[in-house]
Protein backbone atom coordinates (compact mmCIF):
# COMPACT_ATOMS: atom_id res chain seq x y z
CA UNK A 1 0.00 0.00 0.00
CA UNK A 2 1.42 3.44 -0.90
CA UNK A 3 2.92 5.35 2.01
CA UNK A 4 0.43 8.21 2.21
CA UNK A 5 -2.56 5.87 1.88
CA UNK A 6 -1.15 3.56 4.55
CA UNK A 7 -0.69 6.49 6.93
CA UNK A 8 -4.19 7.73 6.15
CA UNK A 9 -5.57 4.26 6.89
CA UNK A 10 -3.74 4.19 10.23
CA UNK A 11 -4.88 7.69 11.17
CA UNK A 12 -8.53 6.95 10.41
CA UNK A 13 -8.61 3.29 11.48
CA UNK A 14 -10.85 4.06 14.42
CA UNK A 15 -12.97 6.64 12.61
CA UNK A 16 -16.47 5.88 11.42
CA UNK A 17 -17.39 6.68 7.79
CA UNK A 18 -18.42 10.26 7.16
CA UNK A 19 -22.05 11.00 7.84
CA UNK A 20 -24.10 13.02 5.37
CA UNK A 21 -23.95 15.96 7.76
CA UNK A 22 -20.15 15.81 7.91
CA UNK A 23 -19.90 15.50 4.13
CA UNK A 24 -22.21 18.49 3.70
CA UNK A 25 -20.16 20.50 6.24
CA UNK A 26 -16.89 19.78 4.42
CA UNK A 27 -18.25 20.68 0.98
CA UNK A 28 -20.00 23.80 2.32
CA UNK A 29 -16.90 24.99 4.21
CA UNK A 30 -14.68 24.35 1.20
CA UNK A 31 -17.06 26.29 -1.01
CA UNK A 32 -17.16 29.11 1.55
CA UNK A 33 -13.35 29.36 1.63
CA UNK A 34 -12.92 28.75 -2.10
CA UNK A 35 -14.47 31.96 -3.38
CA UNK A 36 -15.64 35.42 -2.29
CA UNK A 37 -19.37 34.91 -2.79
CA UNK A 38 -20.05 35.55 0.90
CA UNK A 39 -18.18 38.86 0.69
CA UNK A 40 -20.24 39.77 -2.36
CA UNK A 41 -23.50 38.97 -0.59
CA UNK A 42 -22.55 40.68 2.69
CA UNK A 43 -20.16 43.52 1.83
CA UNK A 44 -18.72 45.57 4.63
CA UNK A 45 -15.67 47.50 5.75
CA UNK A 46 -12.74 45.09 5.44
CA UNK A 47 -15.31 42.38 4.68
CA UNK A 48 -16.45 42.64 8.27
CA UNK A 49 -20.23 42.92 8.06
CA UNK A 50 -22.07 41.38 11.01
CA UNK A 51 -23.62 38.63 8.86
CA UNK A 52 -20.23 37.77 7.35
CA UNK A 53 -18.63 37.37 10.77
CA UNK A 54 -21.52 35.40 12.25
CA UNK A 55 -21.44 32.84 9.43
CA UNK A 56 -17.70 32.37 9.78
CA UNK A 57 -17.91 32.05 13.56
CA UNK A 58 -20.62 29.42 13.13
CA UNK A 59 -18.25 27.39 10.96
CA UNK A 60 -15.39 27.84 13.45
CA UNK A 61 -17.68 26.43 16.13
CA UNK A 62 -18.60 23.43 13.97
CA UNK A 63 -14.93 22.67 13.24
CA UNK A 64 -14.06 22.96 16.92
CA UNK A 65 -16.95 20.67 17.86
CA UNK A 66 -15.83 18.15 15.24
CA UNK A 67 -12.28 18.13 16.59
CA UNK A 68 -13.51 17.65 20.16
CA UNK A 69 -15.64 14.74 18.94
CA UNK A 70 -12.61 13.09 17.34
CA UNK A 71 -10.77 13.43 20.64
CA UNK A 72 -7.31 12.04 21.39
CA UNK A 73 -6.24 11.34 17.75
CA UNK A 74 -6.27 15.10 17.17
CA UNK A 75 -3.68 15.66 19.90
CA UNK A 76 -1.63 12.76 18.53
CA UNK A 77 -1.60 14.30 15.07
CA UNK A 78 -0.79 17.79 16.31
CA UNK A 79 2.19 16.54 18.31
CA UNK A 80 3.63 15.34 15.00
CA UNK A 81 3.67 18.87 13.54
CA UNK A 82 5.23 21.24 16.12
CA UNK A 83 6.38 23.68 13.42
CA UNK A 84 2.82 24.05 12.17
CA UNK A 85 1.61 24.76 15.70
CA UNK A 86 4.35 27.37 16.12
CA UNK A 87 3.35 29.10 12.88
CA UNK A 88 -0.34 29.03 13.84
CA UNK A 89 0.54 30.56 17.21
CA UNK A 90 2.35 33.50 15.57
CA UNK A 91 -0.73 35.65 14.78
CA UNK A 92 -2.12 35.43 18.32
CA UNK A 93 1.28 35.95 19.96
CA UNK A 94 1.99 38.95 17.74
CA UNK A 95 -0.84 40.85 19.47
CA UNK A 96 1.66 41.34 22.33
CA UNK A 97 3.85 43.62 20.19
CA UNK A 98 1.44 44.65 17.44
CA UNK A 99 1.14 48.32 16.45
CA UNK A 100 -2.62 47.69 16.23
CA UNK A 101 -3.30 45.01 18.87
CA UNK A 102 -7.11 45.05 18.57
CA UNK A 103 -6.97 44.50 14.81
CA UNK A 104 -4.34 41.78 15.20
CA UNK A 105 -6.34 39.95 17.87
CA UNK A 106 -9.54 40.06 15.81
CA UNK A 107 -7.86 38.80 12.65
CA UNK A 108 -5.87 36.18 14.56
CA UNK A 109 -9.12 34.59 15.70
CA UNK A 110 -10.19 34.37 12.04
CA UNK A 111 -6.98 32.76 10.77
CA UNK A 112 -6.87 30.27 13.65
CA UNK A 113 -10.58 29.53 13.39
CA UNK A 114 -10.42 28.85 9.66
CA UNK A 115 -7.21 26.83 10.09
CA UNK A 116 -9.21 24.47 12.28
CA UNK A 117 -10.88 23.28 9.08
CA UNK A 118 -7.57 22.02 7.71
CA UNK A 119 -6.83 20.24 10.98
CA UNK A 120 -10.32 18.72 10.98
CA UNK A 121 -9.85 17.42 7.42
CA UNK A 122 -6.46 15.92 8.28
CA UNK A 123 -7.77 14.14 11.38
CA UNK A 124 -11.16 13.01 10.06
CA UNK A 125 -10.88 12.29 6.33
CA UNK A 126 -8.37 10.17 4.34
CA UNK A 127 -6.52 12.39 1.84
CA UNK A 128 -8.02 11.09 -1.41
CA UNK A 129 -11.53 11.26 -0.01
CA UNK A 130 -10.81 14.81 1.14
CA UNK A 131 -9.61 15.65 -2.37
CA UNK A 132 -12.84 14.27 -3.82
CA UNK A 133 -14.90 16.52 -1.57
CA UNK A 134 -12.66 19.54 -2.17
CA UNK A 135 -12.78 18.91 -5.92
CA UNK A 136 -16.58 18.79 -5.76
CA UNK A 137 -16.69 22.19 -4.05
CA UNK A 138 -14.15 23.60 -6.53
CA UNK A 139 -16.31 22.41 -9.44
CA UNK A 140 -19.44 23.95 -7.91
CA UNK A 141 -17.53 27.19 -7.39
CA UNK A 142 -16.40 27.15 -11.04
CA UNK A 143 -20.02 26.70 -12.14
CA UNK A 144 -21.05 29.68 -10.02
CA UNK A 145 -18.25 31.81 -11.48
CA UNK A 146 -19.25 30.98 -15.05
CA UNK A 147 -22.89 31.78 -14.29
CA UNK A 148 -21.93 35.16 -12.79
CA UNK A 149 -19.55 36.08 -15.62
CA UNK A 150 -22.01 35.37 -18.43
CA UNK A 151 -25.38 35.99 -16.82
CA UNK A 152 -24.69 38.54 -14.06
CA UNK A 153 -21.73 40.53 -15.45
CA UNK A 154 -22.33 43.34 -12.95
CA UNK A 155 -21.04 40.87 -10.35
CA UNK A 156 -18.92 38.47 -12.39
CA UNK A 157 -16.82 41.12 -14.16
CA UNK A 158 -14.53 43.57 -12.40
CA UNK A 159 -15.83 47.12 -12.51
CA UNK A 160 -13.02 49.23 -11.06
CA UNK A 161 -9.36 49.99 -11.65
CA UNK A 162 -7.16 48.94 -14.55
CA UNK A 163 -8.87 45.56 -14.89
CA UNK A 164 -12.37 46.76 -15.80
CA UNK A 165 -14.37 43.90 -17.40
CA UNK A 166 -11.74 41.32 -16.43
CA UNK A 167 -13.22 38.03 -15.26
CA UNK A 168 -13.72 37.80 -11.52
CA UNK A 169 -16.59 35.36 -11.27
CA UNK A 170 -17.35 34.50 -7.66
CA UNK A 171 -14.10 36.23 -6.63
CA UNK A 172 -13.46 39.88 -5.91
CA UNK A 173 -10.40 40.03 -8.19
CA UNK A 174 -9.15 38.24 -11.30
CA UNK A 175 -6.05 37.07 -9.41
CA UNK A 176 -8.26 35.31 -6.87
CA UNK A 177 -10.11 33.59 -9.70
CA UNK A 178 -6.83 32.53 -11.30
CA UNK A 179 -5.29 31.29 -8.07
CA UNK A 180 -8.24 29.14 -7.03
CA UNK A 181 -9.08 27.76 -10.48
CA UNK A 182 -5.46 26.65 -10.90
CA UNK A 183 -5.66 24.85 -7.54
CA UNK A 184 -9.11 23.43 -8.30
CA UNK A 185 -8.04 22.01 -11.66
CA UNK A 186 -4.96 20.38 -10.07
CA UNK A 187 -6.98 18.76 -7.26
CA UNK A 188 -9.64 17.44 -9.65
CA UNK A 189 -6.86 16.12 -11.91
CA UNK A 190 -5.21 14.30 -9.00
CA UNK A 191 -8.42 12.38 -8.21
CA UNK A 192 -9.13 11.57 -11.86
CA UNK A 193 -5.56 10.33 -12.37
CA UNK A 194 -5.74 8.18 -9.24
CA UNK A 195 -9.19 6.65 -9.67
CA UNK A 196 -10.23 7.11 -13.29
CA UNK A 197 -12.50 9.44 -15.23
CA UNK A 198 -15.48 7.08 -15.33
CA UNK A 199 -15.80 7.14 -11.55
CA UNK A 200 -15.38 10.90 -11.41
CA UNK A 201 -17.02 12.45 -14.45
CA UNK A 202 -18.12 15.40 -12.31
CA UNK A 203 -14.52 16.17 -11.32
CA UNK A 204 -13.43 15.67 -14.95
CA UNK A 205 -15.95 18.39 -15.80
CA UNK A 206 -14.40 20.42 -12.98
CA UNK A 207 -11.00 20.22 -14.69
CA UNK A 208 -12.44 21.64 -17.92
CA UNK A 209 -14.39 24.43 -16.21
CA UNK A 210 -11.50 25.48 -13.97
CA UNK A 211 -9.02 25.53 -16.87
CA UNK A 212 -11.50 27.60 -18.91
CA UNK A 213 -11.81 30.14 -16.09
CA UNK A 214 -8.05 30.14 -15.49
CA UNK A 215 -7.47 31.03 -19.14
CA UNK A 216 -10.04 33.81 -18.94
CA UNK A 217 -8.70 35.24 -15.68
CA UNK A 218 -5.62 36.72 -17.36
CA UNK A 219 -3.66 35.88 -14.20
CA UNK A 220 -0.23 35.09 -15.64
CA UNK A 221 1.23 33.87 -12.33
CA UNK A 222 -1.58 31.35 -11.79
CA UNK A 223 -1.44 30.17 -15.41
CA UNK A 224 2.30 29.60 -15.12
CA UNK A 225 1.87 27.77 -11.81
CA UNK A 226 -0.81 25.54 -13.32
CA UNK A 227 1.27 24.59 -16.38
CA UNK A 228 4.31 23.77 -14.23
CA UNK A 229 2.11 21.79 -11.83
CA UNK A 230 0.58 19.66 -14.58
CA UNK A 231 3.98 18.97 -16.15
CA UNK A 232 5.34 17.87 -12.78
CA UNK A 233 2.33 15.65 -12.07
CA UNK A 234 2.79 13.86 -15.39
CA UNK A 235 6.58 13.54 -15.32
CA UNK A 236 7.84 13.82 -11.75
CA UNK A 237 7.62 10.14 -10.86
CA UNK A 238 10.17 9.43 -13.59
CA UNK A 239 12.94 11.63 -12.21
CA UNK A 240 12.26 12.15 -8.48
CA UNK A 241 14.69 9.42 -7.40
CA UNK A 242 17.37 10.80 -9.72
CA UNK A 243 16.94 14.24 -8.17
CA UNK A 244 17.17 12.84 -4.64
CA UNK A 245 20.19 10.65 -5.43
CA UNK A 246 21.98 13.67 -6.92
CA UNK A 247 20.57 16.20 -4.45
CA UNK A 248 23.89 18.03 -3.94
CA UNK A 249 24.40 18.49 -7.69
CA UNK A 250 20.75 19.54 -8.16
CA UNK A 251 20.90 22.09 -5.33
CA UNK A 252 24.21 23.47 -6.62
CA UNK A 253 22.78 23.94 -10.12
CA UNK A 254 19.63 25.63 -8.79
CA UNK A 255 21.60 28.03 -6.58
CA UNK A 256 24.01 28.73 -9.44
CA UNK A 257 21.12 29.49 -11.81
CA UNK A 258 19.54 31.83 -9.25
CA UNK A 259 22.79 33.71 -8.63
CA UNK A 260 23.40 33.96 -12.39
CA UNK A 261 19.91 35.38 -12.91
CA UNK A 262 20.31 37.93 -10.12
CA UNK A 263 23.70 39.07 -11.44
CA UNK A 264 22.97 39.17 -15.17
CA UNK A 265 19.33 40.26 -15.47
CA UNK A 266 19.24 44.05 -15.57
CA UNK A 267 16.25 46.26 -14.87
CA UNK A 268 15.88 46.93 -18.61
CA UNK A 269 15.97 43.25 -19.57
CA UNK A 270 13.50 42.44 -16.80
CA UNK A 271 11.18 45.13 -18.14
CA UNK A 272 11.46 43.65 -21.64
CA UNK A 273 10.75 40.17 -20.29
CA UNK A 274 7.68 41.36 -18.43
CA UNK A 275 6.47 43.29 -21.48
CA UNK A 276 6.72 40.14 -23.60
CA UNK A 277 4.17 38.55 -21.26
CA UNK A 278 1.89 41.57 -21.32
CA UNK A 279 3.05 42.88 -17.93
CA UNK A 280 4.28 46.36 -17.18
CA UNK A 281 7.85 46.87 -15.98
CA UNK A 282 6.75 47.45 -12.37
CA UNK A 283 4.68 44.24 -12.17
CA UNK A 284 1.53 46.31 -11.55
CA UNK A 285 3.44 48.55 -9.09
CA UNK A 286 4.68 45.59 -7.06
CA UNK A 287 8.38 46.40 -7.54
CA UNK A 288 8.24 50.00 -6.20
CA UNK A 289 6.02 48.78 -3.35
CA UNK A 290 8.54 46.09 -2.37
CA UNK A 291 11.39 48.58 -2.52
CA UNK A 292 9.60 50.90 -0.09
CA UNK A 293 8.64 48.29 2.51
CA UNK A 294 12.11 47.66 3.96
CA UNK A 295 12.27 51.32 4.95
CA UNK A 296 9.38 50.80 7.39
CA UNK A 297 10.98 47.85 9.23
CA UNK A 298 13.25 49.93 11.46
CA UNK A 299 12.65 48.79 15.03
CA UNK A 300 10.57 45.84 13.79
CA UNK A 301 13.20 43.63 12.15
CA UNK A 302 12.93 40.72 14.58
CA UNK A 303 9.21 40.49 15.39
CA UNK A 304 7.46 42.68 12.83
CA UNK A 305 4.42 44.92 13.25
CA UNK A 306 1.92 42.23 14.25
CA UNK A 307 -0.44 40.08 12.18
CA UNK A 308 -2.04 42.28 9.46
CA UNK A 309 -1.36 45.37 11.58
CA UNK A 310 0.84 47.12 9.04
CA UNK A 311 -2.00 47.63 6.53
CA UNK A 312 -4.65 49.14 8.79
CA UNK A 313 -6.29 52.41 7.77
CA UNK A 314 -4.62 54.22 10.69
CA UNK A 315 -1.12 53.18 9.59
CA UNK A 316 1.17 56.12 8.91
CA UNK A 317 3.31 53.93 6.64
CA UNK A 318 0.33 53.08 4.44
CA UNK A 319 -0.48 56.76 3.97
CA UNK A 320 3.08 57.42 2.81
CA UNK A 321 2.97 54.45 0.42
CA UNK A 322 -0.40 55.57 -0.93
CA UNK A 323 0.92 59.07 -1.58
CA UNK A 324 3.98 57.78 -3.45
CA UNK A 325 2.21 55.09 -5.49
CA UNK A 326 -0.99 57.00 -6.16
CA UNK A 327 -3.24 54.22 -4.84
CA UNK A 328 -3.89 52.42 -1.56
CA UNK A 329 -2.37 48.90 -1.40
CA UNK A 330 -4.07 46.43 0.96
CA UNK A 331 -1.16 44.02 1.25
CA UNK A 332 2.40 43.56 -0.03
CA UNK A 333 1.63 41.21 -2.96
CA UNK A 334 4.33 38.84 -1.71
CA UNK A 335 3.67 36.16 0.88
CA UNK A 336 7.17 36.16 2.37
CA UNK A 337 7.30 39.94 2.61
CA UNK A 338 3.91 39.79 4.28
CA UNK A 339 5.23 37.31 6.87
CA UNK A 340 8.26 39.55 7.43
CA UNK A 341 6.09 42.64 7.92
CA UNK A 342 3.85 40.81 10.39
CA UNK A 343 6.32 38.64 12.33
CA UNK A 344 9.81 39.84 11.45
CA UNK A 345 12.79 37.59 10.84
CA UNK A 346 11.65 35.21 13.58
CA UNK A 347 8.36 34.53 11.83
CA UNK A 348 10.03 34.30 8.42
CA UNK A 349 12.45 31.69 9.79
CA UNK A 350 9.58 29.63 11.25
CA UNK A 351 7.53 29.70 8.03
CA UNK A 352 10.59 28.80 5.97
CA UNK A 353 11.38 25.92 8.33
CA UNK A 354 7.77 24.67 8.02
CA UNK A 355 7.90 24.68 4.21
CA UNK A 356 11.32 22.98 4.17
CA UNK A 357 10.11 20.32 6.64
CA UNK A 358 6.99 19.68 4.55
CA UNK A 359 8.99 19.44 1.33
CA UNK A 360 11.53 17.11 2.93
CA UNK A 361 8.83 14.79 4.25
CA UNK A 362 7.12 14.67 0.86
CA UNK A 363 10.35 14.03 -1.07
CA UNK A 364 11.31 11.19 1.31
CA UNK A 365 7.89 9.64 0.77
CA UNK A 366 8.09 10.01 -3.01
CA UNK A 367 11.52 8.40 -3.03
CA UNK A 368 9.93 5.28 -1.55
CA UNK A 369 6.74 5.47 -3.65
CA UNK A 370 6.90 7.64 -6.76
CA UNK A 371 3.27 6.98 -7.76
CA UNK A 372 1.40 8.02 -4.61
CA UNK A 373 -1.13 10.69 -5.72
CA UNK A 374 -1.26 12.36 -2.32
CA UNK A 375 2.50 12.84 -2.20
CA UNK A 376 2.57 13.95 -5.84
CA UNK A 377 0.01 16.61 -5.02
CA UNK A 378 2.01 17.60 -1.93
CA UNK A 379 5.12 18.19 -4.02
CA UNK A 380 3.21 20.24 -6.59
CA UNK A 381 1.44 22.24 -3.88
CA UNK A 382 4.73 23.19 -2.19
CA UNK A 383 5.86 24.55 -5.54
CA UNK A 384 2.52 26.36 -5.94
CA UNK A 385 2.99 27.96 -2.52
CA UNK A 386 6.44 29.25 -3.48
CA UNK A 387 5.41 30.55 -6.90
CA UNK A 388 2.06 32.06 -5.85
CA UNK A 389 3.61 33.86 -2.90
CA UNK A 390 6.16 35.51 -5.16
CA UNK A 391 3.40 37.78 -6.49
CA UNK A 392 0.48 37.27 -4.06
CA UNK A 393 0.14 36.44 -0.35
CA UNK A 394 -1.55 33.22 0.80
CA UNK A 395 0.58 32.20 3.81
CA UNK A 396 -1.55 32.52 6.97
CA UNK A 397 -4.33 34.10 4.94
CA UNK A 398 -7.58 34.00 6.89
CA UNK A 399 -10.79 32.41 5.65
CA UNK A 400 -9.38 31.04 2.43
CA UNK A 401 -8.88 27.49 1.19
CA UNK A 402 -5.45 28.19 -0.29
CA UNK A 403 -4.00 28.37 3.23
Amino acid sequence: MPLARRQAAEWTAQAAPLTRAETALIVAATFLYWNDSLRQIFPGVDNASVEFRLIHFAFYGLFCTGLITIGTPVLTRLRQVPLLLAVLALPLMSALWSIAPAETMQRSVAVIGSSLFGIYLACRVPPLEAFRLIGTAATLSAMLSIALIFFVPSVGLMSEGEYVNAWGGAHLHKNGLGQMTALGAIICLIVVMAEGMRRHWFLATGIILNVFLLAGSRSLTSQLVFVIGVVLLLTMRRFIRLLVDSAIITATLLVGALVFALVTISADSLAELLASFGKDATMSSRLPLWQMLSGFMEGHWWFGHGYEAFWTDESYAVRIIQRKLGFRPWYSHNGFLEVWLAFGLVGLALVTALIVALASRIIRGLYRDTADPVLLFGFVYVLMILLQNAAEATILQRNTMSW
